[in-house]
């Protein structure tokens, strides 16, 4: 969807990392997330690319029963201890902003996405969340949030497209 209007490689001047995000493929190429965004961000700077669009997962705020409702950008991160998944979305995270800060040509945006769904490529992960909740078991149950492929699409473009930059 993002490419849909033709764009090419000649005159980019933005990289969106959605790989990042997506736990299943990560598992499935045994590439830690870290070493996807090194890879990347150096390619940015090689080809002089001066916008970055890193999408993250809001799994880096941690879930901790006293998280504020709704989580915003300026909730603290605290990823759960030991899930080396997030740990690396916190670092990959920091690197894309290290990044920009090394060079006033250069901005970031980095979108902490709900669990992404879809009608044909639902991850692990978000089947296992939505498998529970068809049943309610008490009124103070944790709530769920997901997003939709195409809303997070939308979402890419709209960041692209108003020079937005920062969480």
């Amino acid at each position: 969807r993002l490419g849909a209007d033709g764009d090419s490689a000649h005159g980019v001047t933005a990289l969106v990392i959605l790989n990042v995000a997506d736990y299943d493929a990560a598992m499935r190429r045994q590439v830690s997330v870290i070493e996807d965004v090194h890879h990347c961000l150096n390619t940015a700077a090689e080809q002089g690319i001066g916008t970055v669009v890193l999408l993250s997962s809001a799994m880096v705020y941690g879930a901790w029963a006293n998280n504020p409702i709704p989580l915003t950008e300026d909730s603290t991160l605290r990823p759960a201890p030991g899930l080396a998944y997030t740990d690396q979305l916190t670092v990959a995270e920091q690197l894309v902003n290290e990044w920009a800060d090394g060079n006033a040509d250069r901005r970031c945006v980095i979108l902490r996405s709900a669990p992404v769904m879809s009608a044909n490529r639902t991850g692990a992960l978000v089947r296992a969340l939505a498998a529970g909740l068809g049943t309610r078991t008490a009124e103070d149950d944790a709530p769920a949030q997901f997003v939709h492929e195409d809303d997070l699409a939308v979402a890419v473009r709209v960041v692209l497209e108003c020079n937005a930059a920062g969480v």
